[in-house]
Formats: C-alpha cells, sequence, structure tokens
C-alpha cells in the first residue's frame, strides 16, 4: 500500500482503510450495474465486487487443541485480533453458527465469549 500510495498512477488491492494515502475507488460489477463504494456495509453484504473470505477446512475428527484454536478465534479475543489484522470481524450469528459447526454449543445458544 505504502508504494501505491507513493505513486499517483498506481492502482492495487488491500484492505479499506489500510492506508490513509490510498484512495478506495467506487466498482460496478458489470456494465449496467452502479458503482458500489467499498462501506463496510457494502463488503459484509457482498455488495461490493472484489471481496475476499478466509475458509478453513477443519477435519471432522480434530483435535481437541485445533477446535480451542478455532474457538478463540472466534471468540471475541480472536476477532479483536483479526480486526487489528485489517479484517472486518464476523458478527455474531456468524461466531455462533461456527462454533456450532465445531460442536462446541448447540443451536440458538448465546454466549459473549466463546
Amino acid at each position: 500500500m505504502e508504494v501505491i500510495a507513493s505513486n499517483p498512477a498506481a492502482i492495487g488491492y488491500g484492505t479499506v482503510d489500510s492506508n490513509p494515502g490510498v484512495r478506495a475507488i467506487a466498482i460496478k460489477a458489470g456494465l449496467t450495474s452502479g458503482a458500489v463504494e467499498p462501506t463496510i456495509q457494502n463488503i459484509r453484504s457482498q455488495q461490493y465486487p472484489i471481496t475476499r473470505h478466509i475458509y478453513w477446512a477443519i477435519n471432522p475428527n480434530a483435535s481437541r487443541a485445533v477446535k480451542d484454536l478455532c474457538a478463540w478465534v472466534l471468540a471475541s479475543d480472536g476477532q479483536i485480533v483479526a480486526e487489528a489484522a485489517g479484517f472486518e470481524p464476523l458478527l455474531p450469528e456468524e461466531r455462533n453458527a461456527g462454533l456450532f459447526r465445531l460442536g462446541l454449543k448447540e443451536p440458538g445458544q448465546v454466549s459473549a465469549s466463546r
């Protein structure tokens, strides 16, 4: 992002608000669509056409240590680290769904940290 910020003709791809010298631009998904600004809301709703997701494939028989790591990532502390690294934190319902898929909570169970 520093190289892009230092060159007015440069174009790049990065995290929103990753460098104050870089201007994020609106993108059109197609020729007839309107341009969409890269706001957090547009990125979360996947209206912004350029987004990235991180997917983890976990063995159904994963060790307790692996499940504990996943639970930490989905907990508040892990989400703070993800946000500090430039990722948008998961919504509570997304975190809960992940914990349910790991077998670490029952459907509909609400938890502040896990």
